[in-house]
């Protein structure tokens, strides 16, 4: 099974993933990091009122394959 990497960047800090997870093609790349963005983002606070949360998927050979943002905004009411 080929190895994708899922980088991540909050706008505030890149975390570059160094493990690597073993997966069935670039689908179920896709699906990962489509999927994992949401728990992502429950870990991260928005500088402000707007943030966004990317994933970058690398293949094995370093190969940046698929992009997913998930756009985040914050409003106190009241």
């Amino acid at each position: 099974m080929p190895k994708y990497y899922f980088d991540t960047n909050n706008g505030d800090s890149f975390v570059k993933d160094t493990e690597g997870i073993d997966l069935a093609d670039h689908q179920a790349a896709r699906k990962e990091a489509v999927v994992s963005l949401p728990g992502i983002a429950s870990d991260c606070s928005t500088d402000g009122d707007r943030g966004a949360i990317i994933t970058h998927v690398r293949d094995e050979a370093g190969k940046l394959i698929f992009v997913s943002t998930l756009t985040v905004t914050e409003e106190w009411i009241a």
